[in-house]
């Protein structure tokens, strides 16, 4: 009979012998909406309907071989009007049980063009697409008052860590 301790250690050679396979090719896109925004820091929020499942799928492979989901690229689109009084996004993402964390950023925003945020290496997304009540979160800093409606449309690249 084999020890508990050898079968521990025979599980994890196993697992760190599995070939890790990336997939950048998922996308999602998001529609951030807020109302009654003033100068200064304001909030858009979206609800992450994103699953495990669905990048598995794209992924093809199964959900259990899931070991990350990053960011390759974040890119956010306002119109002319809300770019010109906004100074800097910030896309973070929360849940029931897992704090507010950062996943891309900039500062300041180009007189025009595309609004590609520098986005962190080090997210993990799998943990908050797991929980209940996943949110997106947009913070932006505003040079002037914006009472209507503003929602903020992005597209978003997962870098897709899995087992083969």
């Amino acid at each position: 009979m084999k020890s508990p301790l050898f079968l521990f250690f025979a599980a994890l050679l196993v697992s760190a012998c599995a070939e890790t396979a990336v997939d950048e090719s998922f996308e999602t896109s998001l529609a951030l909406t807020g109302d009654m925004l003033f100068e200064g820091s304001n909030t858009l929020q979206a609800a992450a309907a994103l699953t495990p499942d669905q990048v598995a799928e794209h992924a093809g492979t199964a959900t259990k071989n899931l070991k990350k989901i990053g960011v390759a690229e974040a890119v956010m689109r306002m119109d002319d009007a809300q770019a010109k009084i906004t100074e800097s996004l910030l896309l973070q993402i929360v849940s029931d049980n897992n704090n507010l964390a950062t996943v891309g950023t900039l500062s300041p925003l180009p007189a025009s063009g595309m609004l590609k945020l520098n986005v962190s290496e080090r997210i993990d997304l799998l943990p908050y697409l797991n929980d209940q009540g996943a949110t997106w979160v947009l913070d932006l800093n505003l040079t002037e008052n914006h009472i209507e409606d503003m929602t903020v449309n992005g597209q978003i690249t997962f870098r897709t860590e899995y087992n083969e």
